[in-house]
């Protein structure tokens, strides 16, 4: 009985459809490889939060719309333009330009905006002297006075355990760590990418063809059991042969009659 039991599982797990299991998702690493490219908080022109540093790249998640990946760039979740990454076959170890810093030379502070301009939200303050800060990218905004400039810096500032993101002025920071080149480099995917998987469907067929093919498999298998746990008959020695008993016969003359 000790065999039917693995036999019985192995029935049971046939019978039932399988379902190939997927990741829920894909991404793909995309390298930026010119300048001006820019990482977006919506699907639109106006939705430009800073330009990526060249060379480095951006974490693409999904399929957003014919003109934008949804995307990452460090911790940040927004959308670059498809016409404007290169979709790469690799992982690169370095994919972002987020561990660069800077320190502020004002000293009465510096304002860190929602956006990149003076009239904004004030986010977070910024002492003096502060480099606490981490760079993402480049963002033209608005002058501060003529012929100054009008780049200001997305970064990030933490304090507190509290992280806050946004813009500062470019023309009181110094000391911006110099961004240096990634080199990684992958082969590029020319074909359309497919964030979603392919699940396989379990194909179930009929009851009918189900049962023929257990018997199939199960009429066999018990009549090999059969044969394999019958208790074999012990072969029987040849016994020599019963002698037949011989009885005296005498044939009698006339002439021991007389």
């Amino acid at each position: 009985m000790k065999y039917l039991f693995p036999l019985f599982l192995a029935l049971l797990s046939f019978n039932q459809p399988s379902l190939a299991k997927a990741n829920s998702s894909l991404s793909y690493y995309a390298k930026v490889m010119t300048s001006g490219v820019y990482f977006y908080h919506s699907q639109n022109d106006a939705g430009k939060q800073f330009e990526i540093p060249q060379s480095y790249f951006v974490l693409l998640t999904g399929d957003a719309s014919e003109e934008f990946y949804s995307a990452k760039y460090g911790n940040r979740i927004g959308f670059v333009k498809k016409n404007e990454v290169s979709p790469m076959d690799g992982s690169p170890k370095s994919p972002f330009a987020t561990n660069f810093n800077f320190r502020i030379t004002s000293m009465s502070g510096l304002p860190l905006f929602k956006e990149a301009t003076f009239e904004s939200e004030e986010v977070a303050s910024l002492q003096f002297l502060e480099d606490d800060i981490y760079f993402y990218g480049n963002f033209q905004g608005q002058e501060f006075f003529e012929n100054s400039t009008d780049i200001w810096y997305y970064c990030s500032y933490t304090k507190n355990n509290k992280t806050e993101f946004g813009y500062v002025f470019s023309y009181y920071c110094d000391f911006i760590t110099p961004i240096s080149q990634n080199n990684e480099y992958f082969e590029e995917i020319k074909e359309q990418l497919v964030f979603t998987p392919q699940t396989l469907q379990a194909t179930t067929q009929s009851d009918t063809i189900k049962a023929l093919i257990i018997l199939a498999v199960v009429i066999p298998v018990l009549i090999g059991l059969y044969f394999f746990l019958s208790p074999k008959k012990a072969k029987t020695k040849d016994r020599p042969k019963r002698a037949k008993r011989r009885t005296d016969y005498y044939e009698l003359s006339e002439s021991d009659l007389n």
